[in-house]
């Protein structure tokens, strides 16, 4: 059985969650497009973590992967801690907004919820 996507994350292997997304700079599309190629030649749709930054979505489409997950930790700090998390969430909408205009797929990282409402810590 083959995975039907697969989610590139720059992590550092002592990582214990995604914490940034990919730059893509120059150093870094060296080590994605070989993923990415052999990732595809099984049949697997790619996407990219990236930060919620327009800029580097077009650098995804060069980079031949499938679409983005957008990285929302900060929009979730932001919105936890009272800052100011609705400039956050309108650049990762207008990354989303982007993305899509480049016929990318598009999804949104971790640390969502449905609810205004902090999770107790009971």
């Amino acid at each position: 059985m083959r995975p039907e996507q697969c989610t590139l994350v720059p992590d550092a292997p002592d990582a214990f969650t995604s914490d940034r997304g990919w730059d893509l700079d120059e150093a870094q599309m060296k080590l994605v497009r070989p993923a990415i190629k052999s990732l595809k030649e099984i049949g697997c749709r790619t996407i990219l973590f990236i930060d919620p930054d327009p800029v580097i979505v077009s650098k995804i489409a060069d980079s031949g992967a499938d679409g983005s997950e957008t990285y929302t930790g900060s929009y979730a700090a932001a919105f936890r801690n009272g800052g100011d998390y609705r400039a956050l969430l309108e650049k990762c909408s207008e990354t989303a907004r982007i993305a899509q205009n480049l016929r990318l797929a598009v999804n949104a990282g971790h640390d969502l919820n449905l609810s205004r409402k902090l999770p107790s810590t009971a």
